[in-house]
């Protein structure tokens, strides 16, 4: 089945915003790949970018192997750079993705030693998916066992590709957790199931009656940090503390809960039940 314009669009848009790119950039590269090689003043009129700001991203995207100058008898002419290019900008991210990898821990270890004479209570803010899906991924970086009030499915709004690579990297790092769900919980799975939310390596559920503890919100408790997810509508907003004491009060907190919750018995769609 052929693609329409607009699918085509957000084929490109995707795979060129997951190289970098911002989304003025991928409109000269699109224009450039369905006109061919065109005039500055023709990319231009077709990218709907003012004359005296072309010069620019031309220069930017030329420099970045995205485009490509040629000079055609008298005039100078643009053109969307080949997919080999493509590749090869593609072989430089993965390139530097490798080195920040290798060079992270000499890093962190850097900016730890740096932080070190900064008192260690603070409290930060995050709203929106990106910020739900870096305090997620601070998770990640739990030590020991996390212990986590599970309030609805996180999928629903961060998106089941990035659930799953987050659980995938979960197990990849061998992690802990323990978690309580309610009615609520059950209630968002229905509306968007997804299996892996029961076969994660190394979790423990538990569940509660919504009559016997009337959830709110979610929160998760690792290392020295209290991690709260608020839901208000279609939004989640987000806060983390950064304090010993506070998170060991709320690990207290989250053992008197564990001892009334009960095992959870899951049913799969085959019918048979896994006891979690």
């Amino acid at each position: 089945m052929k693609k329409n314009a607009n699918e085509k669009y957000l084929v490109v848009s995707q795979f060129l915003s997951d190289l970098g790119f911002d989304e003025e950039s991928i409109r000269i590269y699109f224009e450039l790949c369905k006109a061919g090689p065109i005039t500055i003043s023709e990319l231009s009129k077709n990218a709907k970018i003012e004359r005296t700001k072309i010069y620019r991203r031309i220069e930017e995207l030329t420099e970045r192997n995205l485009i490509e100058e040629i000079q055609e008898f008298n005039r100078k002419l643009i053109r969307a750079g080949d997919i080999s290019k493509i590749e090869r900008i593609m072989h430089d991210k993965a390139i530097t993705i490798e080195n920040l990898t290798r060079s992270l821990p000499s890093f962190s270890q850097t900016v730890n030693s740096l932080a070190s004479g900064v008192p260690s209570s603070k409290v930060l803010y995050y709203r929106g998916k990106e910020g739900i899906k870096q305090m997620l991924w601070n998770e990640l970086s739990a030590k020991g066992e996390s212990l986590c009030f599970i309030y609805k499915l996180f999928d629903t709004f961060v998106g089941s590709s990035f659930f799953d690579h987050w659980a995938e990297e979960f197990s990849i790092r061998n992690m802990k957790s323990r978690e309580i769900r309610t009615d609520i919980f059950l209630e968002s799975y229905e509306e968007q199931p997804n299996e892996i939310c029961y076969h994660m390596k190394n979790v423990q559920i538990r569940y509660l009656p919504s009559k016997v503890f009337s959830m709110t919100h979610a929160m998760s408790i690792y290392n020295n940090v209290v991690a709260i997810y608020n839901w208000w509508h279609d939004e989640i907003f987000g806060v983390e503390m950064y304090n010993t004491q506070v998170a060991d009060m709320q690990r207290i907190f989250f053992e008197e809960f564990w001892k009334k919750a009960e095992p959870y018995r899951h049913q799969k769609h085959d019918g048979t039940i896994k006891i979690l």
